[in-house]
């Protein structure tokens, strides 16, 4: 579905919901529990594109992440932003700099 740029979203099932509706259901979600919103004054706001980088890196370090799990791109970004949750923030030989790959 995804491939051919199509969505799983029910546009016109979220459209037809009802303010009061909604305001329900935030209510009833145990994370947002006693958060007052203000949908009225709500701003979708937009992730930054990605940059294109062409990049060198030890064999053993991308080796590491291939190996791990897909999305071994998207974890060597988090590692080199300071988020990374995966075998880098260990302390393995794929992210020697403590401080540029700290667990958070």
């Amino acid at each position: 579905m995804r491939e051919r740029g199509e969505s799983r979203s029910n546009r016109a099932k979220a459209g037809s919901i009802t303010p009061a509706a909604l305001e329900r259901s935030v209510a009833g979600d145990p994370d947002k529990a006693g958060m007052l919103v203000d949908w009225n004054n709500a701003a979708l706001e937009l992730a930054e594109p990605k940059a294109m980088l062409n990049m060198r890196v030890y064999r053993h370090v991308l080796e590491l992440f291939r190996r791990s799990r897909p999305g071994y791109q998207t974890r060597i970004n988090a590692c080199s932003s300071g988020l990374c949750e995966g075998p880098a923030a260990s302390g393995s030989k794929a992210c020697a700099d403590k401080v540029a790959c700290a667990k958070k």
